[in-house]
């Protein structure tokens, strides 16, 4: 949930676009509680609404140009968009699992041109005699966290980005939390080539940082969706999260889901700017989900570019 044309807008009109109050996990896209209500609490709708309250009242004492709620759940997001909160949409690519048996049960339901092109890629890696090692948090050794810490920085580098995680952060994961703490390592002999992090709960499996030392064709596909894919099936996950961006992930059957954010401005003029923009803004991202659900990896007979879309997304 990018804003930063809001803030070269304000910057060119002379609007103080930060401070700004943000409510998130940081480095984690992922839908969530945002307003913590406990679920035996007898009247929620009332404290969520003190809750918001309370929040646009902060925002006006500390002098924020407005609250930014990044991917509520559903009763979150109702709450906020009745409290004049205006609604953001988006999308991710996930992957769902249909009770697959295994992975080429999941390619029988594919396409024949995807199918083709997965079987391809796959066989290039094995062909390069790259093995893949799975480890959960407590098997991952201080080697093994330092090589993919390092993977982890050199993609940043790579992009002239700042890695923000560090060596510390990533052994705290697993130690603290062993069993929904993954690394998806690729070895070329007694050499780690390339690594990929993920985390996971009872049902979702979330692929989130990914590295190598050098361009391995195909690797990135290799580790980052079809040994995650495996996994779920493997592990009766139901969801995989790979995240924002990446159209090309697609051809690979994952499919577009809706995400939102909320958000509160205190300057009318710049919240009815906005209000605009986010009226065109839904218009095209329903449009570009509906197409490419139609261009899905899936085989059209089965609907499947289409089973997954939660859409179109709610009227503004």
């Amino acid at each position: 949930m990018f804003d930063w044309d809001w803030a070269e807008a304000c910057e060119r009109a002379g609007i103080n676009y930060y401070p700004k109050l943000v409510s998130a996990i940081p480095f984690a896209p992922v839908t969530g509680a945002r307003l913590l209500v406990r679920n035996d609490f007898p009247e929620p709708s009332l404290l969520r609404r003190s809750l918001i309250d309370t929040a646009i009242e902060t925002a006006r004492e500390s002098g924020s140009s407005g609250i930014h709620f990044l991917f509520p759940e559903s009763p979150d997001q109702e709450a906020l968009s009745q409290q004049g909160f205006m609604i953001r949409h988006s999308f991710q690519y996930h992957w769902h699992n249909r009770n697959y048996e295994n992975f080429d049960d999941f390619l029988e339901g594919l396409n024949s041109k995807r199918r083709k092109q997965i079987k391809k890629e796959r066989a290039a890696v094995r062909s390069a005699r790259i093995e893949i090692e799975i480890l959960q948090g407590g098997e991952i050794s201080d080697r093994q966290w330092r090589t993919f810490q390092q993977f982890y920085a050199s993609t940043f580098h790579r992009k002239w980005g700042e890695p923000r995680l560090t060596l510390p952060f990533f052994q705290s994961l697993g130690s603290t939390l062993p069993q929904s703490t993954l690394l998806f390592l690729a070895r070329s002999g007694d050499e780690y080539i390339a690594g990929a992090f993920a985390m996971r709960n009872s049902d979702t499996l979330y692929g989130r940082h990914w590295g190598c030392l050098d361009q391995f064709r195909f690797l990135h596909f290799e580790l980052c969706y079809y040994q995650t894919i495996e996994y779920c099936i493997r592990h009766n996950l139901q969801v995989l999260d790979a995240g924002v961006q990446g159209e090309h992930k697609v051809h690979r059957g994952f499919l577009p889901a809706p995400v939102c954010s909320a958000h509160w401005i205190a300057d009318r003029n710049l919240r009815r700017a906005i209000e605009r923009y986010l009226y065109d803004e839904h218009r095209l991202i329903t449009h570009h989900m509906k197409q490419l659900s139609l261009h899905s990896a899936y085989k059209q007979t089965q609907g499947a570019g289409v089973t997954h879309v939660q859409g179109p997304f709610p009227k503004q």
